[in-house]
This record gives structure tokens, C-alpha cells and sequence, in this order.
């Protein structure tokens, strides 16, 4: 059955000019974290479209992926190191959307499944899809302390981008310690 739209693939070159547009007048800023496979929300993002894969082990997901799932059209719940995906389930929670939103994005919310039926609590079962794992900043961070990252402003102007111009430098301030802040290359 044909719906009358027809979708067209869309071409590296369209994407970047596309792209160019976009950034023509704007600086870019990226919120990914730098250290695990986390991904900001813009499509034209240089720090993000240069950053490596790494090969995902099962379906395991850092907090920091988790957070951009923190809104009814996209709903992830943590409960121990289990994730669930319940944006399906949110039109019919019987407490409303509001209850199930508060808690995503990476809060451990299980304290309020123990708080269900234990019927409800099979119910979390078919809205499983992952596993917790730690960003590699966890690990690395002294035990109980996480490294802190944030966004870091790149001005690109179209001309830059297309006209082969170098791309700034992929920087990140660490602050794991005290109140020192060092600047580390990727």
C-alpha cells in the first residue's frame, strides 16, 4: 500500500551541506561524554561523527546514554543494572506520565519497582533491553567519585567546515581531582 511519500536516501554531500547550513551562522555544542560511546542529539556534529564505535557487549548501556532517554517520546527506567525501555507503557501507567519521566534517565528507580504488585513487576520484564554498564570515567575515577565532564563550545562556520579547513581540537577539562583542572587531549 503506498502512503504517497516516497523517502530519498540522502547522500553524504546533502547531508553536509545540509549540515553547512545549519552551522553557518551558530556555534556548535556537543554534550556527548567523551569517553564512552554516548552521542549528542545533533545529527551534524564533528565531535560525534569522528568519534570510534567500539564494539557493544550484548546490549549494555553507560548512564551516559541512558540520560537522553529522559522524556515521555523516549523512556528508559534503571532498576539495579537492568534497563527498561517503557515509553509504550507510559500512555497506560495508571499514576500517569509524570510518574515513570521523574525517574528516567539513569536514576535507580528500584526502590519504587519494589514498590509494585508483583504482577506489575512481571510486567517490567517485556520492557527489558539492556544492561547497566559503567562509562569508562567511572571506572577510572577514584572509587566512589565520578570525573566530571561538560560541553565545550567549537564555532564552526561553514567555511571551515567545507572549505577543508582544520577542525578545532577535541578537548576535555578534567576534574576528577579536588579542584585541579587539567587539560587533556583526546
Amino acid at each position: 500500500m503506498n502512503s504517497g511519500v516516497r523517502e530519498v536516501p540522502m547522500s553524504d554531500d546533502i547531508m553536509m551541506n545540509t549540515c553547512s547550513r545549519v552551522q553557518e551562522d551558530e556555534e556548535q555544542i556537543c554534550d556527548a561524554c567523551p569517553y564512552c560511546d554516548d552521542r549528542c542529539s545533533n545529527p551534524c556534529c564533528i565531535v560525534c561523527s569522528t568519534k570510534p564505535i567500539t564494539k557493544r557487549q550484548g546490549n549494555r548501556f553507560t548512564r551516559c546514554e541512558i540520560r537522553r532517554h529522559s522524556t515521555a517520546e523516549s523512556c528508559w527506567l534503571v532498576a539495579g543494572s537492568t534497563i527498561y525501555d517503557v515509553t509504550s507503557f507510559i500512555p497506560r501507567h495508571p499514576a500517569g506520565t509524570y510518574s515513570i519521566v521523574r525517574n528516567a534517565g539513569g536514576r535507580d528507580c528500584t526502590e519504587d519497582l519494589a514498590f509494585h504488585s508483583g504482577k506489575a513487576q512481571k510486567l517490567w520484564n517485556q520492557h527489558k533491553i539492556g544492561r547497566l554498564m559503567l562509562c569508562p570515567s567511572e571506572s577510572r575515577a577514584e572509587p566512589g567519585r565520578l570525573r566530571r565532564w561538560f560541553p565545550v563550545f567549537f564555532p564552526i562556520s561553514a567555511d571551515s567546515f567545507l572549505g577543508g579547513g582544520s577542525s578545532p581540537p577535541n578537548r576535555e577539562y578534567d576534574t576528577a581531582s579536588s579542584h585541579d583542572s587539567k587539560l587533556h587531549p583526546p
